[in-house]
């Protein structure tokens, strides 16, 4: 059995000035670094251009983060508050943002290819400009109509987005 060793993780708006102390991460030797900050209060932080793959945000407060240009490809993000969010121009393919709340999130000029949406409520969210939308999965969405970007989908998947009037 692999021993296991805590590290801490900071997280810097400059590289020059530590402004956060998040949580303690889990390494363990010989083996893919694992980080997972599930549950973790991690809103109004700045993650942008960072490089998230493979992460673990489970049930995480991400309300007003930037991932701006981040990286999170293959992220659990699933059951989140992504409330005001910034993914502009990140790459979330293969991301699952299972059952998570998407209310005036950006996803400007993302990459959202095999994005999994399933479940989410989505309302004042922006998707222009984002890539490979129609890969992404939407099952089961409530989107509300004042969405940006999703009104093309309409057609490939009438039985998997549910709209709302708002």
């Amino acid at each position: 059995m692999e021993s296991l060793i805590y590290l801490d993780l900071y997280c810097t708006a400059k590289p020059s000035s530590l402004t956060h102390l998040y949580n303690k991460v889990l390494f363990m030797p010989n083996s893919h670094t694992h980080i997972d900050f599930s549950g973790q209060n991690l809103s109004f932080r700045n993650f942008q251009g960072r490089n998230f793959k493979n992460r673990v945000f489970k049930k995480a407060n991400l309300e007003s983060a930037n991932f701006c240009g981040a990286d999170l490809s293959f992220s659990d993000l699933s059951e989140c508050n992504l409330s005001n969010a910034n993914f502009s121009k990140a790459i979330l393919n293969g991301a699952t943002l299972e059952n998570s709340t998407l209310t005036h999130t950006d996803f400007e000029g993302a990459h959202l290819l095999l994005t999994n949406f399933t479940s989410c409520f989505i309302e004042g969210a922006d998707f222009s400009s984002a890539s490979h939308l129609r890969s992404a999965l939407f099952l089961n969405c409530t989107v509300y109509t004042n969405t940006n970007g999703l009104e093309d989908l309409s057609d490939v998947q009438k039985s998997t987005i549910t709209y709302e009037i708002s």
